[in-house]
């Protein structure tokens, strides 16, 4: 999990929305290695353009983040709000979960 992505829930951050979400982008980029240059390839824009977003000097656009949650292994919304969906799993795949109607009753 990524302990630096800031939850916008925290009322401790008294930052503009697309500043905590250029946070957001920014440490799961670090996370992942993901570079501006990779970033700017998919969107199509220059490196220079995706610095000033990831800056939060210009917001990212939602179509934007929709090519890049993908990129960082996670939803819009948990790269909007700045936390993982435990629900979706990890996304490397690593995690088993128990067939539909495995859990064993108690026993006494």
């Amino acid at each position: 999990m990524a302990g630096d992505v800031i939850n916008l829930s925290d009322a401790r951050e008294a930052r503009p929305f697309h500043m905590a979400v250029a946070a957001n982008v920014r440490a799961e980029c670090a996370r992942l290695a993901v570079s501006q240059k990779d970033i700017a390839g998919a969107l199509g824009k220059t490196q220079q353009v995706v610095s000033s977003k990831m800056r939060g000097q210009t917001p990212f656009q939602l179509n934007e983040l929709a090519i890049v949650a993908p990129m960082l292994q996670m939803t819009v919304l948990e790269l909007i709000a700045g936390v993982r969906d435990p629900r979706l799993g990890d996304p490397s795949g690593a995690v088993e979960w128990a067939p539909w109607g495995s859990n064993p009753q108690p026993t006494d």
